[in-house]
């Protein structure tokens, strides 16, 4: 028996190096899970701006820039070359159209030519082109369009 207890008494390697080597394990532990914490945090904080910022651009679309039609208002509208009021043959008729545009979106836009067609009566009696431009956001634009029309070509309405 008493060798059995020497033999419990010694141990096969020393407590001193035995000791160290779990303190670096231990070490490398706590610093690999460190690490991972603050990629999971870092990973946390990416994913929640990023849905913050997909809200952000929701909210932004439905209200602020919700693209709305442009309003057109004709202020005022005048015939010239009338013969008492009358419409003859053979005569030049200008017709004086004041048109203001009021883009009332949040951003501005660029329109190409188009053709403003004139109608009395259900019948078409003129058109006018309307040259390219650009409508700033939130502004009124003024157009003045000067369409010259002969009576017996133009108008062939026979309401006039």
């Amino acid at each position: 028996m008493a060798m059995a207890e020497r033999e419990q008494v010694k141990p096969l390697a020393p407590a001193g190096y035995h000791t160290s080597r779990s303190d670096e394990d231990e070490i490398l532990s706590n610093q690999l899970k460190l690490k991972q914490r603050k990629y999971l945090k870092c990973c946390g904080c990416f994913t929640a701006l990023l849905l913050i910022l997909a809200v952000l651009i929701i909210v932004l679309t439905f209200t602020v820039f919700h693209i709305r039609d442009p309003m057109v208002r004709i202020n005022s509208l005048t015939l010239q070359n009338l013969a008492n009021g009358t419409v003859r043959q053979g005569v030049n008729i200008t017709l004086i159209a004041d048109v203001s545009v009021k883009n009332p979106n949040a951003a501005s836009f660029i329109y190409s030519n188009s053709t403003t067609t004139i109608y009395y009566h259900g019948e078409m009696v003129g058109e006018a082109r309307i040259p390219s431009g650009k409508a700033k956001a939130r502004h009124y634009t003024e157009h003045e369009h000067n369409r010259g029309y002969r009576s017996q070509q133009g108008f062939g309405c026979s309401k006039l």
